[in-house]
This record gives C-alpha cells, structure tokens and sequence, in this order.
C-alpha cells in the first residue's frame, strides 16, 4: 500500500495467494486419497471409498476454512499504515 496498491487489491492479492496453495494441496490430497481407497475399503461400513458426496463436501469446507483464514490476516494487513510503517524503519 505505501507504493500505490489499494486496500482491495491487498486483500485480494493475499487471499488468491492462499487459495492457491489451498488448491495444490486439495489437488495432491484428492490424487493420494483416491489411490489410497483400496487400503481403506475394508474399514469402511455403508459408504464407497471414492464417495463423491464426501470429498466434494471436505472441498468445499477446505475452501471456505482457506477464505475464512486467509481474509482474517488480509483485512489486518489492508488497514495497518505502511507509509508510517517504513518512515519509521529509518
């Protein structure tokens, strides 16, 4: 912000940062759990290993913890006073 970036950009540029981190570890978690299913079939009782329902639903709460998280130290950041900020440094 103290070089011309507005309080909506930071915000935005943080959160999309964070969900893309988000969405490369969803990415890898679904690969590995997909291929994992055989070694936890058998411990599952009336549910499908690759049940859809499932991970569709422990994505869409991944990405809502992600947003909830990654907007909390956003919003801070977008108000603090970066000009005082870096006078201050020198």
């Amino acid at each position: 912000m103290a070089l011309g970036e507005s309080a909506a950009s930071v915000r935005r540029n943080m959160v999309g940062k964070t969900l893309v981190l988000a969405l490369l570890g969803i990415a890898v978690g679904t690969a590995i759990s997909l291929a994992g299913t055989n070694l936890i079939s058998s411990l599952l009782y009336g549910i499908e290993p690759s049940d859809p329902l499932t991970f569709l639903t422990m994505i869409g709460v991944l990405l809502l913890v992600t947003v909830v998280s990654g907007l909390v130290p956003a919003i801070r950041a977008s108000r603090t006073d970066s000009a005082g900020a870096l006078r201050s440094v020198t």
